[in-house]
Formats: C-alpha cells, structure tokens, sequence
C-alpha cells in the first residue's frame, strides 16, 4: 500500500536519516545571545524596569557582554545597592552620572522633568572613565520618618504677583529643612526653577522657589502656602502623616500654580514634585478659602 495520509490525519515529514541540525544558537552569524543567555538578559531587564529603572539598548547589550565573560548583575538587591553606591558626575556634555556597584560603573541620566526613574545607559571600568565629580546620592531613602519639632511655622504674608512656574521640588517636615536643601543641589532641573515646602506639626506650609541664576540661585518667593482646615488621624513626624501632606501639598500647589505635577509614589525615588510638560492646566476639585488655605 502506498505511503499517505491516514484517515482524518495529515501526512507527518519524516527527516532523513543521517542528518544533524545544529541548534540556533549554535549557528554561525547569529547576532544574539544563546537562548539560556538571552533569556537570563531579558529577565534581568524585566526586573530591573519593575524596580523603576530604565533600562536603554546599549546596557542591555552591556549585560550580555557580562554574562559572556561569567559575570552577572543581581537585579534582587540592585535598587537597595544602587541607593547606597557612592554618584559621580562625568565632567562632559550632558548630566551622565556613575554610580560605583561591585567594582563597577554603572553609567546613568535621569529626566527629573519627565517624571520617570534613572535611565541606565552602560556599564564600565571606573578606571577607565574620565574625571568624576562626586555628588550626592540621586535616589535617597524617602520613606524615613521626620523628626518631630516643637517650633512651628511662622505666618508670612503671601507677596503680591504669582507663584513662579517650577520644574520640580521637595516635600519635607520642618526638621528636614537642611535636607531637603541638599537633595535639590544635588538634582539637575533642566534650568528651571526649583521649590522647597516644609509643613510643621500643624499642617502649616511654607513654600521657597529658587531662580538659578549666573552666580548661584536666589529666592524668588518666600511665603506661606496654605494650612489644612483638618489633619488626618496621624501623628506628626510618622510616615503616614507625611505622606498625607505630601499629596495634599501637590493638590494646594496645582491649584495655586495652574501646573500639574506628575503622582509620585511616596516611596518612588526621585523628587517629590515634577512638573508635567504641556498645556497649561485648569485647575479643578479645590477651592480657595480665606487666609490663604484651601480646603483638603
């Protein structure tokens, strides 16, 4: 009986006998990794982007280059590394920061004004690396509680004019007034301005814009922002206080600027204010009361 097609079945393709094929990572003039290799990469990129990295072709092409040579780069523990490394800048065009991990250069830039995480741009030896400037850390620990002061805020009246537009700024309690100071020298705001607002136990905010300038930044408002007619059930200094000022802070600050600033985590890194590009804004879900506060 002739060789076909069994009944309501297909006709199966026998491969001849004697013939070996090479898998495909073992062909020649294959550009890609080997599958376990390429597997291990992508996977890595995954959980480097879940912890809020971003992640560009070239340092993906940099690991693969690691793992050729039987290195690897533990994604499980590189956020908590990464916050504790010691930055650098590189003295050249740009603002390309290295963080030191293990022995290694991570190379980085982080778009504050686009509200996303640090990109992570290549790997290199920091022996091979031009002159550095160190810096302060770019993702500092946000979920530290504020010390709790007994000083409050003093009332001061608000200037006449607008508040100035602001590119991006920093949330604090009283206590990390000098803190919040540092974090904003250490971040680079595209040439815009930069805002500091610390609230004591009251709920009372004050708010700082700062103008760069050819010698250095100078203070272009300085006044009281708003006081919330309630406090949440937290005590002062803990977290959870902090976080609920933070976002009621954002919500007062966008209905006095017409600017949105993008939703931050409050234990995402980064600044806590980061404008968002665009339009301008119309404001809507607040409204002005007397004083100067506004209503939570």
């Amino acid at each position: 009986m002739p060789p076909g097609p069994r009944p309501g079945g297909a006709i199966t393709p026998r491969r001849p006998t004697g013939v070996r094929v090479a898998p495909v990572a073992s062909r020649p003039g294959r550009g890609r990794p080997s599958p376990p290799r390429h597997r291990l990469v992508t996977r890595t990129v995954t959980r480097l982007r879940r912890a809020g990295f971003g992640v560009s072709p070239a340092f993906a092409r940099a690991l693969d280059n690691l793992s050729r040579r039987g290195e690897w780069v533990d994604s499980a523990t590189f956020r908590t590394d990464f916050r504790r490394a010691p930055h650098y800048r590189l003295r050249a065009p740009g603002d390309v920061r290295v963080a030191i991990l293990r022995g290694r250069g991570f190379l980085y830039w982080w778009p504050w004004w686009m509200g996303i995480g640090p990109v992570l741009v290549g790997i290199e030896d920091p022996a091979g690396l031009p002159p550095l400037d160190p810096v302060d850390p770019s993702a500092d620990p946000e979920d530290e509680p504020d010390e709790e002061v007994k000083v409050l805020l003093p009332w001061v009246p608000q200037p006449a004019g607008k508040i100035p537009k602001i590119r991006i700024g920093e949330i604090k309690g009283l206590a990390s007034y000098n803190k919040g100071l540092r974090q904003l020298a250490g971040r680079d705001a595209g040439g815009g301005n930069t805002a500091l607002i610390v609230y004591d136990k009251t709920g009372k905010a004050h708010l700082q814009v700062f103008e760069p300038g050819p010698t250095g930044h100078r203070i272009t408002w300085d006044a009281t922002l708003a006081q919330p007619r309630k406090l949440p059930p937290y005590n002062p200094g803990t977290a959870k206080f902090g976080n609920w000022m933070e976002r009621w802070i954002r919500r007062v600050l966008q209905l006095r600027t017409g600017q949105r600033f993008v939703q931050k985590h409050p234990n995402a890194p980064g600044p806590d204010l980061v404008a968002e590009p665009g339009q301008p804004w119309r404001p809507f879900g607040l409204s002005p009361t007397r004083g100067g506060t506004a209503r939570a």
